[in-house]
């Protein structure tokens, strides 16, 4: 037990959650303390420790000899190495997802392969170890990493591969609809053009009849016009003779109105009362005889008054008296009846006030008489006016005839216009629609040709990229299985035995009939080559080694620890991440934590360098990816805190040790890769270290040329890959984006431009190269001579020198020697050669110890023989 474990008030809640979970009823009855012995009574019975221990490590047998009770308190279980059946069942259950990627090798065949590597990497890791004297410890965990690289790398590259063929034929079916479009297009063209002439000498026709009949209306419009002003003038002058005629006749008409007016008066007892009288008075008799003369009823010479009288009350008892007086017609007066009234009119006596003595309603009926007889004399003298104005209507008439018969031409002539303008327009309307066709057909056709002008020779380009990429599903799985077991096993080893690990490999995939390709390369495998060239410009050397630890560090799931002691490794990865503000840190650095949280949480790398053979406890978590969920965000812990946790964050370690002794349990976390300098990667530098001191402006153009090569193939690419994601999203007839055409079209300028840039670049770069290749062999036997100093310390462990010192020697040899014009390439070399040989032996030789001066000398020799 250990004492004062928990305080009060932890012991107070763990012994009431103890009650209450307990099954036992009488539990609740005891006392705090005797509750709390039942809970480390519990505890103790159910409470297990494991630990686990490497036991190749040293602090393994310190602490068995410190603490005795591992040995006497503990069940000791050794695990050995998981043998084949073990192995099989964990790789067909992590490769399980297989089965849904119709592969057509068996599951069985790759889970065989799979172990097969990894049971090989036990024994090449023991060599190494034996022959190399540097440890590389290979674990299950290493296993586990290998099959989940390659389901992910396998499944990621199909899924690549796959959409890549599935947009290239896209693109070569929407370049094949062009084609298809463009023979439709001219066949339409061809059928168009006859239809179109035809049209167009139809329309020439209506014109010309449309023209005649124009000139015809214009004609009748004339005629119309001019008779409209005849008819006009007819019309003004009979309507002046009509309002003459009325305006004498309105003379007479309110005397004839104020008698009609009268008469209406006239009751049928007013006549009564006429009729009543026996012997009429004088003035009644006037009236009677007038009202007889004008109905044109005779009165007989020797008719007696009595008989005058009775045949006038006869007359008054007709039914409709009044009404036949107010439909007298006053236009059809006679003249004989008017003369025969003249005497009653010019008697004095005849008059309504003289009349209304006698009888009042006879006053209206001579009011009457004399109305009328006023009323044909005024027709009378206006009847020349009224024949007149029958002779201007008759001539009127007449006219507005003739112009309705005019309008009537006109208004035919007029239907002929709209009618042939009608057919006008639909031939135009069919004219216009047929040249919009042409028109069209031929934007279309332009557009197609510079389309297929543009990308004919991507048709080509693309029909071979697709025969490679279905050629490559083959060995997709093969040069999967490669790749993924060399990213998570050759880091640690040499260049030596990672080509003796893929011959293994290669011999297991034979025997199981797995193709793969012939000559294997993990760069061409897995790396880009735009990528690769902006690695080199940011340093890396230029060697199959260095790309291959670029590879795997950055394609790797665990974070790379890089044996850097010559410094390569921290060079390329200062320059690769500078842009995305890095951040480099060392344990001496008091920020150090601070700076890494940071980092983490705001998502930029982080270059750990300067490591010893040991890590600090606070990164487990990180190198381990212990990534868990809190309110939805990721978030790491690191020491006591919590920080969120940022995708993009990165971290890169590097230790400048030789031979680092890492243990087991941090080999599991990290990405173990060994960055040392190899002989081609140096032999480069100091080429590129010779021509710059010798000839530095060919040097910059060199590196010029080099930059300029990258971004241009960068971009290239990024063209291709824009021209063919445009047609595959391209939808509907392409021909009608002329944007999408256009911008197809100015990539394909640019590409091709691009292209033309490069192949200049390249030829200049080529001549530059042979240029540079004449001081390749300082730089060749320069970097034997380093590899034979850095092999001193074979020799002794205090012999240690740098690679920045000896580069710092064989620049100030270069630059001390005397440059004498008379002398070409070849000796200007071997002046170098000599002299910097001489120069190393001597630097060099101050260092050593006399008893092994003379072993520098023939290992120096023997270098410069070989």
């Amino acid at each position: 037990q250990i004492p004062n474990l928990f305080q009060r008030e932890e012991i107070e809640s763990l012994t009431q959650a103890f009650k209450s979970g307990s099954s036992l009823k009488s539990i609740s009855k005891l006392a705090m303390d005797t509750i709390y012995y039942k809970f480390r009574e519990e505890v103790k019975k159910n409470l297990r420790v494991v630990i686990c221990m490497d036991p190749t490590n040293s602090v393994f047998r310190k602490r068995i000899r410190r603490y005795s009770s591992l040995i006497s308190s503990c069940s000791i279980d050794w695990y050995s190495s998981w043998d084949t059946d073990a192995l099989q069942v964990i790789a067909k259950n992590q490769l399980s997802s297989f089965a849904s990627l119709d592969i057509q090798i068996p599951l069985g065949i790759i889970v065989e392969v799979c172990v097969q590597i990894y049971q090989s990497m036990l024994q090449i890791f023991q060599s190494f170890s034996d022959q190399m004297r540097r440890q590389a410890f290979i674990t299950t965990s290493n296993f586990f990493e290998f099959l989940n690289l390659l389901q992910s790398n396998l499944q990621r590259k199909r899924t690549e591969k796959g959409n890549l063929i599935k947009r290239l034929t896209n693109g070569q079916e929407k370049l094949k609809e062009v084609y298809q479009m463009v023979q439709q297009l001219q066949a339409n063209y061809e059928q168009i053009m006859p239809i179109l002439e035809k049209t167009s000498l139809e329309m020439e026709k209506l014109m010309v009849v449309l023209s005649e009949k124009r000139k015809e209306a214009d004609a009748t419009k004339e005629m119309v016009k001019y008779e409209e002003a005849i008819a006009v003038e007819e019309a003004k002058e009979a309507q002046q003779l009509t309002e003459g005629a009325e305006l004498q006749l309105a003379e007479a008409l309110p005397a004839l109105a104020s008698a009609t007016k009268a008469l209406n008066k006239i009751s049928r007892k007013d006549v009564t009362e006429i009729r009543s009288f026996t012997t009429p008075p004088p003035g009644m008799v006037a009236v009677l005889e007038t009202l007889y003369i004008l109905l044109g009823k005779k009165i007989r010479s020797n008719m007696k008054k009595e008989d005058l009288w009775i045949e006038a009350k006869a007359m008054l008892n007709e039914s409709h008296f009044i009404q036949k007086l107010l439909d007298f017609d006053l236009e059809n007066i006679k003249e004989e009846s008017i003369l025969k009234l003249r005497p009653y009119i010019q008697d004095p006596s005849f008059t309504p006030a003289n009349v209304e003595r006698t009888s009042v309603a006879c006053k209206s009926l001579c009011i009457w008489v004399r109305a009328v007889e006023h009323y044909y004399w005024v027709s009378k003298a206006v009847e020349p006016r009224k024949k007149r104005l029958e002779e201007a209507n008759v001539t009127l008439k007449a006219t507005l005839l003739k112009l309705e018969e005019r309008r009537a031409k006109l208004i035919q002539v007029e239907e002929k216009i709209a009618s042939l303008s009608e057919q006008y327009q639909v031939a135009e309307e069919k004219k216009n629609g047929l040249m919009a066709n042409v028109s069209e057909s031929q934007i279309k056709l332009n557009r197609a040709r510079k389309l297929i002008g543009g990308l004919g020779g991507e048709n080509v380009r693309w029909e071979q990229q697709i025969h490679q990429l279905q050629s490559s599903w083959s060995t997709l799985l093969g040069d999967t299985i490669l790749s993924s077991a060399a990213i998570v096993f050759c880091g640690p080893v040499s260049a030596e035995y990672r080509q003796q690990m893929m011959n293994q490999w290669q011999k297991s995939l034979r025997k199981c009939h797995v193709s793969f390709s012939d000559p294997f390369s993990l760069v061409s495998s897995t790396g880009i080559p735009v990528q690769i060239r902006s690695w080199h410009l940011s340093g890396l050397p230029y060697d199959a080694h260095s790309l291959e630890n670029a590879i795997i560090a950055m394609e790797g799931k665990r974070w790379p620890l890089m044996i850097d002691p010559q410094g390569q490794a921290n060079k390329w990865i200062r320059n690769m991440e500078r842009e995305n503000k890095l951040s480099v840190v060392s344990y001496s650095n008091p920020e150090f934590i601070r700076i890494l949280e940071n980092c983490i949480h705001f998502g930029t790398p982080v270059l750990l360098e300067g490591v010893e053979q040991d890590l600090d406890p606070i990164l487990d978590p990180l190198l381990s990816r212990q990534i868990f969920k809190v309110d939805g965000h990721s978030v790491v812990r690191l020491g006591e805190k919590v920080v969120p946790y940022n995708e993009k964050f990165r971290l890169y370690i590097t230790s400048v040790h030789l031979n680092p002794h890492f243990p087991p349990e941090i080999c599991t976390k990290i990405n173990l890769i060994d960055f040392r300098i190899t002989k081609e990667g140096l032999e480069d530098q100091l080429l590129h270290i010779v021509v710059k001191t010798e000839k530095e402006e060919l040097e910059k153009q060199t590196h010029s040329l080099t930059e300029s090569i990258t971004l241009n193939k960068k971009e290239l690419q990024e063209i291709e890959e824009r021209i063919v994601a445009m047609l595959d999203n391209a939808e509907g007839d392409i021909l009608e984006d002329e944007v999408l055409i256009d911008t197809l079209a100015a990539s394909k300028r640019t590409s091709l431009e691009i292209w033309s840039r490069l192949i200049q670049n390249e030829r200049t770069q080529q001549e530059i190269k042979k240029a540079r290749e004449k001081y390749q062999p300082s730089a060749h036997r320069a970097s034997f001579l380093y590899f034979c100093v850095a092999d001193l310390a074979l020799v002794d462990h205090m012999y240690q020198f740098s690679l920045q010192w000896f580069i710092q020697l064989f620049i100030q040899c270069i630059v001390s020697l005397p440059c004498d014009p008379e002398d070409d390439f070849d000796i200007r070399v071997q002046k170098i050669n000599q002299e910097f040989a001489t120069v190393l032996f001597q630097n060099v030789s101050r260092c050593l110890f006399q008893k092994h001066k003379l072993l520098f000398s023939l290992l120096l020799s023997t270098c410069i023989l070989r």
